[in-house]
């Protein structure tokens, strides 16, 4: 049985286990995408500590599954820009209705157990007047991971839909015939 609890702080041996798997589930990553999608250990700190970030700790028969964090105050993630979603989304943006998720990670063991499913209703059952931004790598995209997000969210509401939002693209240069 999954079980998602949700925390405003993760600290103490729970901090230290969540980034084992933060870690773990991330490597893959390193040799598939260009920019690190892996924060430091003092930047997953920040985010553990912060009292303006929601986390979401998936559990499975009392182990840790899966970690997942979500915020409304969207300055407190430093790649995205408030300043599109209040020019974009100004309604939403006024209301904090705009919840930008950082990241969410299952532990390999449970890949394919429903637990990212969870997560995501987790996040979301009680936000659906608002709007939810996530961004995903070209090789998670690959991996189907719109569908499986798309599907977990209609149990919830058969109406919700996924678009692309904004894309960044990393072009290589090359000179064949360099002299």
């Amino acid at each position: 049985m999954i079980e998602v609890k949700i925390k405003d702080i993760v600290n103490g041996p729970l901090f230290h286990q969540a980034y084992d798997l933060y870690v773990q589930a991330f490597r893959l990553l390193r040799k598939l995408a260009v920019q690190n999608h892996e924060m430091s250990f003092n930047e997953f700190s920040d985010v553990m500590h912060s009292m303006s970030i929601e986390k979401h700790l998936a559990y499975v028969d009392g182990e840790l599954a899966g970690i997942s964090v979500v915020t409304k105050h969207l300055y407190t993630w430093p790649l995205i820009s408030p300043e599109y979603f209040e020019t974009k989304y100004p309604e939403h943006f006024a209301k904090q209705q705009i919840w930008y998720v950082g990241f969410v990670c299952v532990a390999d063991k449970y890949q394919k157990t429903g637990t990212f499913q969870a997560m995501l209703e987790s996040m979301t059952e009680h936000r659906k007047q608002g709007l939810f931004f996530m961004d995903f790598c070209k090789s998670n995209i690959d991996r189907k991971i719109i569908l499986l997000c798309t599907r977990a969210l209609s149990r919830l509401n058969p109406s919700v839909s996924m678009d692309r939002e904004d894309v960044q693209e990393f072009w290589k240069v090359e000179w064949t015939d360099a002299k």
